[in-house]
């Protein structure tokens, strides 16, 4: 039986033939070379095809508009981590403040940040009007 890392096998066999495969699990929040939870290895007249070796699995800086920031700032993320946004000053976040690390990628949404738009009432020859001071889309 070859050494796992970071995964298991379901099977109790402990000889093998030549050209026998060997399923493996990669354990929770990891994956191997291929980029994903299962794969399978074969013996072969010099040992196994390759050693079952699974990775932890990390999610990378979102991308985000110009105006978000996001803390903590870093290359990659573990699954588990959470990244907490805010707008720079004069905008409002659309979204929840916060996502999360999963072994899909991060989830919710990331948000997204909106200028304030602000609504001038005024009066106009007896009749009242609306008016818009300031209005960008999404930034």
């Amino acid at each position: 039986m070859p050494a796992f890392e970071n995964a298991k096998t379901k099977s109790n066999a402990t000889l093998f033939k030549l050209n026998d495969k060997l399923d493996y699990e990669c354990n929770v929040g990891f994956e191997n070379r291929f980029k994903r939870a299962k794969g399978s290895i074969v013996c072969q007249d010099n040992g196994w095809s390759h050693i079952p070796t699974c990775y932890e699995r990390e999610c990378r800086i979102p991308k985000m508009g110009k105006f978000l920031m996001a803390d903590p700032k870093k290359d990659k993320y573990k699954v588990g981590d959470l990244l907490k946004f805010s707008c720079r000053s004069g905008l409002t976040r659309v979204r929840p403040d916060s996502v999360q690390c999963y072994h899909f990628g991060w989830s919710p949404d990331i948000p997204t940040c909106k200028d304030h738009v602000v609504h001038l009432l005024h009066y106009s020859m007896g009749k009242l009007k609306k008016q818009r001071k300031k209005n960008m889309d999404t930034m």
